[in-house]
């Protein structure tokens, strides 16, 4: 794809989302019935090599750029939200951090929301004191972020936690910091894909985010009810009503 050509937009349709990608840039809109459009600004660079599409999905070959690592990028919509799958030769190096899909802006007003410990709710002005939140930390229970802003918000969330991690930061010309996930090596390699979501959320704020979630832990079969874990253990009742220390 020829950097200096004139922008072209590349457009994904899916049940209650449309994705429009802005390449060679890959700035990237959201749009939804439920609110106001979601727009991604790109934080990380690539080189756009080629564009496939089918009936429900997107795909870039692309190269990022801070490690000349050759990837395919596939975004699909899933469940009402953007479904993004970053895909490489697992042996390959990557020593740099991949942000993507880049930063959101808010307003002053925002309330980030942090599945850490009993769960953290930040103003977005004091939230750059707070520093990074790892997915993969001890203290994190489940591996998204969640913005809540006038009525409405966003979910990121991840499907690999122990290579993820989100960081509030602001670039230059920001006035507020905003969630950025970022995409961490496994020991300077890229070794596996990743598998991550940008979900637009209307009223439902909070609520319509966990359940969300829930629903993506059922499809990958994570959540089990204490009557089919005692299939297997009959000493799960024991720890009915237990206290967690």
């Amino acid at each position: 794809i020829d950097s200096a050509a004139a922008p072209r937009i590349c457009t994904l349709t899916g049940p209650g989302l449309q994705v429009q990608v802005t390449v060679p840039s890959f700035e990237m809109t959201l749009t939804t019935t439920q609110r106001s459009p979601l727009r991604c600004a790109p934080l990380a660079a690539f080189q756009v090599t080629a564009i496939d599409s089918s009936a429900d999905s997107l795909a870039f070959s692309v190269i990022a750029l801070a490690d000349l690592l050759p990837m395919r990028i596939v975004l699909r919509v899933h469940d009402g939200a953007l479904e993004i799958r970053m895909h490489a030769d697992s042996a390959v190096s990557m020593e740099n951090a991949i942000a993507f899909p880049g930063r959101i802006a808010g307003s002053p007003q925002a309330q980030i929301i942090l599945p850490r410990a009993e769960g953290l709710r930040i103003p977005v002005r004091e939230i750059s004191s707070f520093g990074d939140f790892a997915m993969y930390a001890y203290k994190a229970t489940m591996s998204f972020v969640g913005v809540e802003d006038a009525g409405e918000g966003y979910l990121l969330a991840s499907d690999d936690p122990w290579s993820s991690t989100v960081r509030f930061g602001k670039t230059a010309g920001d006035t507020l910091p905003a969630p950025v996930l970022y995409h961490l090596d496994a020991k300077q390699r890229f070794s596996h894909d990743r598998v991550f979501f940008l979900l637009p959320i209307g009223s439902g704020g909070y609520n319509e985010m966990c359940a969300w979630y829930r629903r993506r832990a059922e499809q990958r079969g994570l959540v089990r009810t204490f009557a089919e874990k005692r299939l297997t253990n009959p000493n799960i009742d024991r720890l009915r009503g237990a206290i967690d220390l």
